[in-house]
């Protein structure tokens, strides 16, 4: 009833990728991009996939920028044509980027410089871009830390979501905070973020700070897809049902590229190793 009176429109997408590893022949990487989207005004959905394939990946770096880049510019036409209220994109990955810090600094320049012309992009569609997440960081531990200029006596972090379970009723959000850490800050990226309490655990909330008017809206949008969801953000289970590539998937991948190649099945594509395991010498 919240998300119909308010017209709101509320989309996710997910991303998946298959990589046949080093003993298979053929260089190959596949993206599946799965999508979800709902106009609460009218109660029309569209959900669906698309997929692509990367050859010649040089590093798992250079892997991740290319599938990143790719789901973004997907991301970026998702609500074109569809939708007239409040649209809000539910992403299922944090944007603070603290695990491109053992990257290579071309490579981090690369994704953050990425994320945040395509933040930018997103604000600029009139698209509230939130990222929805589970995390185990001790931020609010270590701001405690700082605050009080001693050592700690007990030399323990206490994750931001145990604090925040043990103060938030089912429902309720934290205080608003800056996201800050080296990677964010060299490439302009100004994020806040809050947590949020639901039945399905503390989850973290961050978006770009240029949209922070809509706090209260993100935070009822977030709780009331957590309520339909059962604990967790609907959109996001959706889009992650048509992403997802299961072993029939991959075998047919397989299967499709044995055929192409002309070889009798899948099995020849991998190296004498992998088959060594699979028949072993009598």
């Amino acid at each position: 009833n919240f998300l119909s009176a308010r017209e709101v429109c509320v989309g996710a997408f997910d991303g998946s990728s298959y990589d046949p590893g080093a003993h298979f022949r053929v260089p190959l990487l596949l993206v599946n991009v799965g999508f979800w989207v709902c106009d609460y005004a009218s109660s029309k959905v569209w959900n669906g996939n698309d997929a692509m394939v990367l050859s010649e990946i040089v590093n798992y770096r250079e892997a991740r920028l290319r599938m990143k880049e790719f789901e973004y510019r997907f991301a970026e036409d998702l609500f074109e044509g569809r939708c007239g209220g409040p649209r809000i994109l539910l992403y299922d990955e944090s944007f603070n980027l603290r695990y491109t810090l053992s990257w290579d600094f071309d490579s981090r320049r690369g994704m953050s410089e990425m994320l945040r012309k395509h933040l930018d992009k997103m604000v600029g569609k009139n698209v509230l871009p939130v990222a929805v997440f589970y995390t185990r960081s001790s931020d609010l531990f270590r701001f405690y830390e700082a605050y009080k200029g001693d050592k700690p006596s007990i030399n323990v972090s206490v994750q931001d979501k145990v604090v925040m379970n043990f103060y938030l009723n089912q429902g309720e959000r934290s205080s608003l905070f800056r996201v800050r850490s080296s990677v964010v800050d060299s490439a302009g990226l100004k994020l806040v973020a809050f947590y949020l309490k639901t039945n399905g655990g503390v989850m973290r909330i961050e978006f770009p700070e240029q949209v922070i008017d809509h706090v209260d809206l993100i935070h009822c949008v977030v709780y009331s897809q957590a309520v339909l969801g059962g604990g967790y953000p609907l959109a996001l289970q959706r889009a992650h049902e048509w992403a997802v590539l299961t072993y029939s998937d991959r075998l047919a991948i397989e299967e499709e590229i044995a055929d192409l190649l002309g070889l009798p099945y899948a099995d020849m594509l991998y190296s004498g190793k992998r088959a060594s395991k699979r028949w072993p010498i009598s």
